[in-house]
């Protein structure tokens, strides 16, 4: 089958995205070999890159990625910084140029530099609009862009398979980013091949099934016959008695290499010795005993090394599947005797040995099974444990070329390291604050690289070692570990864990002399607090952040606080002069610190903020320069985000086949960029133009593809907005009842403490009300929507809800009623530029055509 797909991937140059499942030991890795070695012999060999997911994961989401790049790059361990970016450069201009150009090319190297640690993990993040979609994770959907980007070259140059091992330890980020990429597609011969055990679908059960060629395969144990086959093949064709063989066979059960270890762990221990051409018992069968497990067979073969050859797995396991002879010394092994052991442990067919090292100047091995480090790891006692990781974290340190080389390995080494100290009963507090310090830096990272849920386990786990080691009394420590965990949660949509962490600190940070935890704080809880609907409560926070960073001179905290105000002002409040004010001062703050993220970012913001305020022609040339400016920073959320307002300007200006044009440019950006929301609330946006424009059948079409987008995504509601659309088009196609229920249900999924939004989906349901019949409760709704909006400054939305009135009263046949609610409406839209919005006010406005004879 996987021989079969191959050949499909390669003859119609589509990716596939399979999944091989089965238990430790069933022969996932044998048989994805085979088919590797197959492939690699034919007429048209792929390029394979190999990447493993390691047992220990928080803030290694990223690991085999990485480690595939490296392959490609030919990048190692032991090279500095400068190097790296050297190789990776390289390689991405040799791959892309050809295709994408030098200036794509040099992007994609800049998005693929995160996985190499190349960027800052300083890097900050926007704001979100739920209103577009989550533009927050700009670090995240770069990446995407330029990983889909390269491997998608690479692949058009030649077929290319990526083989993941070791998947059920993936981190939550992987998995979902393998299956965007499967999900987008590269429309080349890509394979992505990933080997797992069964509990990878446990925790996921769904996963991969949006994806379109996507295949799962389950190996099963093996027959009789099979396991007959195999114990000869192993045994090289020589004869065993049959009671051997049935006893191998009923404890084994099929698993390829639980047989395999069966026979190992029969013959180092002397039971099964040679005889002749073939092999027997040495001693009554009866008192042989054979584990009833795989992790059994592995411990009584550790158990049968001598001294020196235990101590050597035992050290080896401490790094995990993989480690050099230098971490072997580096725990007090002498390099002679540790030689000699490992020279043993490769007969004994328990280690590899590596034929290039990923450190230089190091001799590199590797346990043969991942369940062998596993089983050795176990028989260490805790508080040499703690000790093999120090030591083994010290030997890291000692090679790297510059400090966060190995970061998030060096987190994991010395969270062990205190974890085990403490479980004997010691708080350990200098190991302590050595893993807390690491933790820091690896959560940092991260965040940056948008692997949310990671970053907060680890600003979890920093908090509870500080805790657990007795460290609280170190307030500012514990001021900034909450700090941190604010900075990740708060994108996480839970602002009460913000809340309360930001209480805390505001509390605690003044007295302790930390008056930039204070003013990080305010912003933070400002942010939760406006996700409550707290408006007062968030726009005093935003005033006492936005004092505090100024008194600190700090331009970036001063800048997101005023782009925050403005949002919040303009989205919540319908202030929208107030919103532009802020937008210009957090523009103006931008500027002067040369970042080119926010300037693009918040003009996109201010020109969307014009729109909605009815200064259409100021907003086009707004929107403008800022797809210019992201165009050129390569910035490409804010500039889907500035193709999607310049896509309105031309809607509400009457220039369909432009507004068309650009509405698809969004979609397209955003689907590249991997961003479901953003590409979602284009196509809701492109519906309510087709609407506009007469044609219903694809206005609903652009509808329920958006409705697909968020359930693809995982959005846990319905969007109002969206509703509110479906409900405007069941009402043009006469179909009251279905338009009654969307309209009822967009009211009931707009959030209590958004008045504006209950102002414009009232008026939708007022409007499909008019229509029922039901005038008293139209007028009613009417009413409350437009006492709402004419304070607002939202004179966009005071227009349309203004033509709306005036429809529902002509067909209410209030037609002396509805005539200066027109021309009010009509006067709006002329005012700002929308004649095509006034030729249809106009269109209502005229009186009926009688017929002659009437």
């Amino acid at each position: 089958m996987l021989l079969a797909m191959y050949r499909h991937t390669l003859e119609n140059r589509q990716h596939h995205l399979v999944a091989l499942i089965g238990p430790a030991g069933i022969g996932k890795t044998r048989l994805a070999e085979e088919v590797l070695d197959a492939v690699s012999r034919g007429r048209t060999p792929p390029t394979i890159l190999r990447g493993r997911c390691p047992a220990y994961g928080d803030g290694l989401t990223f690991w085999p990625l990485a480690e595939m790049l490296e392959q490609e790059c030919q990048i190692s361990q032991s090279d500095s910084p400068a190097v790296v970016a050297e190789k990776l450069s390289a390689a991405v201009d040799r791959v892309c140029a050809p295709r994408l150009g030098p200036e794509d090319s040099r992007a994609v190297a800049a998005g693929l530099g995160v996985l190499l640690a190349l960027e800052s993990a300083e890097r900050r993040v926007s704001l979100p609009d739920p209103r577009e979609g989550d533009d927050a994770g700009s670090a995240s959907t770069t990446l995407f862009q330029s990983l889909r980007k390269f491997l998608k070259a690479k692949a058009e140059s030649g077929p290319l398979i990526l083989l993941f091992e070791d998947l059920h330890w993936a981190e939550e980020s992987l998995l979902d980013l393998l299956e965007q990429l499967g999900a987008r597609g590269t429309d080349a011969p890509l394979l992505i091949l990933c080997l797992a055990r069964p509990e990878l679908l446990e925790r996921r059960p769904t996963w991969g099934q949006h994806v379109r060629n996507y295949a799962t395969m389950s190996l099963s144990p093996l027959s009789t016959e099979q396991s007959h086959q195999l114990i000869t093949e192993l045994l090289k064709g020589e004869s065993i008695p049959p009671d051997v063989r049935l006893r191998i066979q009923a404890k084994t059960e099929g698993n390829p290499f639980f047989i395999g270890e069966t026979l190992r762990m029969l013959i180092d221990n002397r039971h099964l010795v040679r005889d002749g051409g073939g092999w027997r018992w040495s001693g009554d069968p009866v008192d042989i005993r054979i584990p009833d497990t795989v992790h059994g067979i592995i411990l009584s073969r550790i158990d049968l090394l001598s001294p020196l050859e235990r101590r050597v797995v035992q050290d080896g396991s401490v790094a995990g599947r993989v480690f050099w002879l230098g971490s072997i010394t580096a725990m007090g092994l002498p390099a002679a005797e540790a030689q000699a052991a490992l020279e043993r442990l490769l007969d004994l067919d328990l280690v590899e040995e590596h034929a290039s090292s990923t450190v230089a100047g190091e001799r590199e091995y590797a346990f043969t099974h991942a369940l062998i480090p596993e089983v050795a790891y176990g028989t260490l006692p805790k508080t040499m444990r703690s000790a093999k990781h120090l030591k083994f974290a010290g030997w890291l340190e000692g090679i790297a070329h510059y400090a966060d080389e190995f970061l998030e390995v060096l987190a994991h080494h010395y969270d062990d390291a205190w974890r085990y100290r403490f479980e004997t009963g010691e708080e350990a507090q200098d190991t302590a604050r050595k893993a807390i310090q690491t933790i820091r830096r690896a959560s940092a990272r991260a965040k940056a690289r948008w692997t949310l849920p990671e970053a907060r386990r680890l600003c979890d786990r920093a908090l509870r070692i500080l805790h657990s080691a007795g460290l609280d009394a170190d307030v500012p420590l514990l001021l900034e570990l909450l700090t941190d965990r604010c900075e990740v949660v708060k994108w996480l949509d839970v602002p009460d864990v913000v809340l309360e962490d930001t209480q805390r600190v505001v509390d605690m940070a003044a007295p302790a002399g930390r008056e930039d935890l204070l003013a990080r704080a305010w912003l933070n809880r400002a942010f939760a607090a406006n996700d409550r609907g707290r408006l007062h409560e968030a726009e005093e926070a935003l005033q006492r952040a936005e004092t505090l960073f100024r008194s600190l001179g700090d331009r970036q905290g001063e800048a997101e606080t005023l782009e925050m105000l403005g949002f919040t002002t303009e989205d919540l409040r319908g202030k929208l002069t107030a919103a532009g004010e802020a937008y210009r001062q957090a523009l103006q703050r931008y500027g002067e610190i040369s970042n080119a993220q926010g300037v693009a970012r918040t003009s996109v913001r201010l020109g969307r903020c014009l729109v909605n305020a009815g200064e259409i022609h100021r907003a086009e040339q707004l929107l403008a320069g800022a797809l210019q400016l992201a165009r050129q920073s390569h910035e490409r959320i804010s500039e889907a985000g500035a193709v999607v307002g310049l896509a309105i300007v031309a809607h509400l200006t009457g220039k369909s086949p432009a507004a068309l044009d650009r509405y698809q440019e969004a979609i397209a950006i955003y689907l590249e960029l991997g961003d479901l929301m953003g590409a979602a609330s284009a196509h809701r946006h492109l519906g309510m133009h087709h609407l506009r424009m007469g044609a219903i059948d694809e206005a609903e079409a652009a509808f329920q593809r958006a409705r697909t987008l968020r359930a693809e995504y995982g959005a846990r509601s319905e969007s109002a907005v969206l509703l509110r659309g479906l409900a405007e088009a069941s009402l043009a196609r006469g179909d009251l009842l279905q338009a009654a229920e969307y309209a009822e249900e967009a009211m009931r999924a707009v959030s209590d403490f958004d008045q504006l939004a209950k102002a414009t989906h009232g008026v939708t349901l007022a409007r499909v009300r008019a229509s029922q019949g039901r005038e008293a409760e139209a007028e009613r709704l009417f009413e409350a929507g437009l006492k709402l909006l004419e304070p607002s400054e939202y004179v966009v939305d005071l227009a349309l809800a203004l033509l709306k009135y005036g429809e529902a009263l002509l067909v209410l046949k209030r037609r002396d009623r509805a005539s200066p609610v027109l021309r009010r409406a009509r006067e709006l839209f002329a005012g700002m530029g929308c004649a095509f919005f006034a030729r249809e006010v106009d269109a209502r406005i005229a009186p009926p055509v009688h017929s002659a004879g009437s």
